[in-house]
């Protein structure tokens, strides 16, 4: 049984050995083979902005990304910018809101003073 078994894997990496010979010879293509197709695939229209291109190459694709992030980093900043306007509108409305209810009590106090 052991020799079966053995005698059938020795037969089976023959038979790999044989198939994998020619498929490197096929894999292989002559020089002339290789040369640039004459229409590019991934050609940008004018029509579209730069933003919604593919970058085609690292420089391209580089200048792509620190364009986005400082994409990113002007929207962060104009994000905190309105957060902090948010909040110094909210304090000057805390601020009028404590102002008149303190000229309320002041007023109301007075009244009662003058009263007795």
């Amino acid at each position: 049984s052991m020799r079966m078994i053995t005698s059938r894997i020795e037969a089976r990496r023959a038979s790999q050995k044989k198939s994998a010979a020619p498929r490197k010879r096929a894999a292989r293509k002559p020089a002339a083979a290789k040369s640039k197709p004459t229409q590019q695939v991934n050609t940008p229209s004018r029509k579209q902005p730069a933003s919604d291109r593919l970058a085609t190459g690292k420089a391209s694709s580089a200048e792509k990304e620190q364009r986005i992030k400082e994409a990113l980093q002007k929207a962060k900043e104009e994000r905190q910018a309105q957060r902090q306007a948010q909040v110094a509108a909210e304090a000057d409305e805390m601020a009028e809101i404590l102002a008149k209810i303190d000229s309320r009590s002041k007023t109301i106090s007075s009244k009662r003073r003058k009263r007795s």
